[in-house]
């Protein structure tokens, strides 16, 4: 990646993200380090916690914001572009969600809040979920992994 032109500040996950009109101040509603999961139905069958698997997903219905903050390392007054990548992995490894995005951080902004809003979340098995963040400049091919988020699933 050319030489840090930004850095990444922090990440969270959290129910709700509000930004207040006339000051721009961001509010973070319930940070989330872990979800309880009750009454699991697919195609309208109740499911049992012995008969999930890594194999079988489930939607189920969550609102969550992945908010994350960068910060412009070098003032050379140039655009910055970059894409970034969210994937919801499970406790097995397995990808349940991939998303593309492109961070472009104007020549005269200093800091830059992006919000990625979600009213679905797919689970398999309880354990520990990783909500994983990665950067890449628009002409390579690989990404970078820059933060991994840890969420705890427990399934009732």
């Amino acid at each position: 990646m050319k030489n840090q032109e930004i850095i990444h500040q922090w990440s969270v996950i959290c129910d709700k993200s509000l930004i207040e009109q006339n000051s721009n101040l961001l509010s973070l509603l319930n940070i989330t380090e872990g979800i309880t999961v009750s009454n699991l139905a697919k195609d309208g069958k109740k499911i049992e916690l012995k008969d999930l698997s890594d194999k079988e997903k489930v939607s189920i219905s969550k609102e969550m914001s992945y908010v994350t903050m960068w910060r412009r390392n070098v003032f050379s007054g140039d655009l910055i572009k970059k894409e970034i990548r969210l994937e919801w992995i499970s406790p097995k490894g397995t990808m349940l969600l991939n998303t593309v995005s492109v961070l472009n951080m104007e020549k005269d902004i200093k800091n830059l809040r992006m919000i990625f809003n979600f009213n679905t979340l797919v689970i398999t098995v309880p354990g520990t979920y990783v909500m994983r963040l990665s950067l890449r400049e628009l002409q390579e091919k690989n990404f970078s992994i820059i933060v991994d988020t840890p969420v705890d699933v427990k399934v009732v």
